[in-house]
């Protein structure tokens, strides 16, 4: 499989956010009138609208690949690879905290 340029550099960015977002995570844990449950929350639903946009974004070029309306197939096939890769890892996210979810509560004390 060959990876774009462009792609890496959107895996890069993803991971700068990434980073950026442990820090702001880090120091905020550090102050005491953090609501970590809002914090929380509010990355939840940023990552979502992350993945709407993205795979959004892909959907509406795939009408226009079918008819042949498309000028440019290289960037609706670049972002129907990086809408494919976001779902990919948004759903190995589900997984790990459905994970943790059933070992917390299979916990016994």
């Amino acid at each position: 499989m060959n990876v774009s340029t462009e792609n890496i550099n959107l895996i890069k960015d993803y991971q700068k956010q990434l980073k950026a977002e442990l820090i702001t995570s880090k120091d905020t844990e550090n102050s005491e009138n953090s609501d970590n449950s809002k914090e929380f929350s509010s990355l939840l639903t940023e990552a979502i609208d992350n993945v709407d946009t993205v795979v959004s974004k892909s959907n509406e070029n795939v009408p226009k690949l079918i008819t042949g309306d498309l000028d440019n197939i290289h960037s609706a096939m670049i972002d129907m690879s990086t809408s494919q890769i976001v779902l990919q890892s948004a759903v190995q996210v589900r997984n790990k905290c459905i994970e943790a979810y059933n070992d917390i509560k299979n916990m016994q004390f």
